[in-house]
């Protein structure tokens, strides 16, 4: 008869070729990000997977990001899956010479520092932006690295993706000669933890609160969450906010970009129900000529298992006992 410890090792190593099986990371995976991330007439956009830790973030040079599978990485586009068909993006204003850039007479829509945003419908639209590419976005592992300009300022991101979230460190480099001042650098977040789908992105909850945005998926009612819990947070606490649907945000962005302030901010609806996006800002203050600042977000989740693999687990469990009873019998 098999040793228990022999019957054990052949479960476990049983499991794991199991899982190797069923585990995505261990296929071949090719482009599973949007490719539609272009208007008529522009150049596309470049949008790059990085995979780690069991999920697959996609990002452009500019720090902007529309698909994020936070469970699991497809080998092909799957809107069910995707968390963030609803845009995650980064903003500057600052003032250089007396002049805010950003606003008045070069206009920056949203005040995003990316040329594009979807708004969730996966068919990317030009908003306009001063920031151009000089290094476009390269993976090595889990890291993706970018380098972009306005002329004024260089920005190199760099984000990695682990096992519970994203991290995005975000370096701006003063190219001038001249000091700049009121750097407001923010971050546009619409995140849906039961996927992208018309029916999911009505099942989360978004919540802000001690300089965290929160959302949490919903059971139930047609709504399963893939992500139970997901939220976005900086590395130090935001001096405004706003909260509420997508379009009322981007609004409130738009009108900060134009009149160079944010007193449209921290007027939350409250918890949002449903297609809900935020909106933080933080002071960076000033930066004197050649100088740098850093800044980092981090995008954190809290994974739903797959009913496989709570299914795989309680098998081996139910296996084991049954080795335990026997034995003590």
């Amino acid at each position: 008869m098999l040793s228990m410890k022999r019957l054990t090792m052949m479960l476990i190593g049983g499991l794991a070729v199991v899982a190797g099986f069923q585990s995505p990371a261990n296929a071949v995976v090719v482009q599973p990000c949007s490719t539609n991330a272009s208007a008529p007439g522009l150049n596309t956009i470049t949008f790059v997977p990085i995979n780690g830790g069991g999920q697959t973030y996609c990002q452009s040079a500019f720090g902007w990001s529309d698909t994020w599978f936070a469970t699991s990485q497809p080998a092909t586009y799957n809107q069910n899956l995707d968390v963030l068909s609803g845009d995650n993006a980064p903003g500057l204003t600052f003032t250089i010479n007396n002049g805010t850039v950003g606003s008045g007479n070069t206009p920056i829509n949203y005040n995003l520092i990316g040329p594009w945003l979807d708004g969730g419908a996966l068919n990317s639209s030009f908003i306009g932006s001063n920031w151009s590419v000089v290094s476009d976005i390269a993976v090595s592992s889990n890291v993706g690295i970018s380098t972009i300009t306005d002329g004024i300022l260089t920005l190199k991101i760099t984000t990695t993706v682990g096992a519970n979230g994203v991290t995005e460190a975000f370096q701006f480099t003063n190219d001038t000669t001249a000091a700049i001042s009121n750097m407001m650098f923010s971050d546009y977040y619409n995140f849906h933890a039961n996927g992208s789908l018309p029916g999911d992105i009505t099942c989360p909850t978004t919540t802000y609160a001690a300089g965290t945005v929160t959302n949490t998926g919903q059971s139930g009612g047609g709504c399963s969450p893939i992500v139970a819990n997901g939220t976005m947070t900086g590395s130090a606490l935001p001096i405004a906010w706003d909260l509420g649907l997508s379009t009322d945000v981007l609004k409130a962005m738009a009108t900060a970009a134009t009149n160079g302030n944010y007193s449209g901010f921290n007027d939350s609806l409250g918890p949002y129900v449903g297609d809900g996006a935020a909106n933080l800002v933080w002071d960076l203050g000033s930066l004197p000529a050649g100088a740098s600042t850093d800044f980092t977000i981090t995008k954190d989740f809290t994974g739903v298992p797959e009913p496989a693999s709570l299914a795989l687990f309680g098998t081996a469990l139910l296996g084991l006992g049954f080795l335990r009873r026997k034995k003590a019998a």
